[in-house]
């Protein structure tokens, strides 16, 4: 009799894109809710997400819990990671995310932030290509939140910038090419959400896929 050998990384995989699966249905239900905090600012939306999705991670029995900032190495901050709920093993953690603004309102030197800081590190995509985020990671995610224009707005403009800086390294050295621009999964225009994937090398590591889930704020 023949065995398939279990896989443990397909397994893996498959665990966390059901992750970002779950968190990208609830993008718009949390945005919804009455009690959460009408605010604009990273630094007050984005502790107020995963207590949501953790209550409804719960409210499922899903034995995961999302928690808010995790140190990365470097003196380096992820906005919010997934652990599972077990007490053998709650301190694993199986993906992790990181928060944006998506807002014409951001100029300066801030104006690139979801995809670079140029001589800065502040940059979302830019941070996990230099792993000061999600270092021991393959999959991880980026949420968007959208204050200004529209979704698909925003992934042309992304694109656009990411195509901009291919040809020439950035100020920390990074170089881009067009491979890099994130491709669309889903639209919903309805619900004012967009699920879209790109794939990036990183200077010492495997390449990484990152999952960029949007969610119009201004609904």
């Amino acid at each position: 009799m023949n065995f398939t050998p279990f896989n443990l990384e397909k397994y893996q995989k498959e665990i966390i894109e059901n992750i970002i699966i779950f968190v990208y249905e609830h993008l718009s239900k949390w945005r919804d809710t009455p009690v959460r905090p009408n605010k604009e600012s990273e630094k007050q939306l984005n502790p107020d997400l995963p207590k949501f999705l953790t209550a409804y991670a719960h409210e499922a029995e899903l034995p995961i819990n999302f928690f808010h900032e995790e140190p990365q190495g470097n003196n380096r901050i992820i906005d919010f990671v997934v652990c599972f709920d077990n007490k053998e093993f709650y301190n694993k953690v199986i993906t992790v995310f990181e928060c944006k603004r998506l807002s014409k309102d951001i100029s300066g030197k801030r104006e690139d932030e979801y995809i670079t800081g140029h001589k800065e590190t502040t940059g979302g995509i830019q941070r996990f290509k230099l792993e000061a985020h999600g270092k021991e990671h393959k999959i991880v995610g980026m949420i968007g939140y959208v204050q200004t224009g529209t979704c698909s707005e925003w992934q042309k403009t992304i694109n656009n910038g990411i195509k901009d800086l291919c040809g020439k390294p950035d100020g920390n050295g990074l170089y881009w090419n067009t491979h890099e621009q994130i491709k669309t999964i889903e639209s919903d225009e309805k619900k004012g959400k967009l699920y879209s994937k790109s794939l990036h090398p990183r200077i010492t590591k495997q390449d990484i896929t990152i999952h960029h889930l949007w969610v119009d704020m201004q609904k």
